[in-house]
């Protein structure tokens, strides 16, 4: 998921690891950096805003639904994966549970 995240100029150049074989600059946000999680839990979060009253649980990269039918259920999954494409967000069939 950090890494569905670009950095702007002044983030690479902050992220910039140098080797003796160059230097090497982080384009996208990195697992490990002190405020990744709190980025990406802002992120999926504004995503998925007004949803929680209808049964979704957001923490990081995990995002739990909640419904009362069947129906309701594949609605809001619907309504999930819509946002989260919408988003530039890509979801992992295989990570999944359903």
């Amino acid at each position: 998921m950090y890494y569905s995240f670009e950095l702007d100029n002044e983030s690479k150049e902050l992220c910039t690891i140098v080797t003796q074989y160059g230097k090497y600059q982080y384009q996208r946000m990195a697992m490990g950096l002190k405020p990744a999680p709190d980025v990406a839990q802002y992120y999926i979060e504004k995503t998925l805003h007004g949803l929680k009253e209808q049964g979704v649980e957001v923490y990081i990269n995990n995002v739990g639904l909640f419904s009362n039918s069947y129906e309701e259920h594949m609605q809001l999954i619907k309504t999930v994966v819509d946002r989260l494409q919408e988003a530039g967000f890509k979801i992992n069939p295989l990570q999944c549970e359903w």
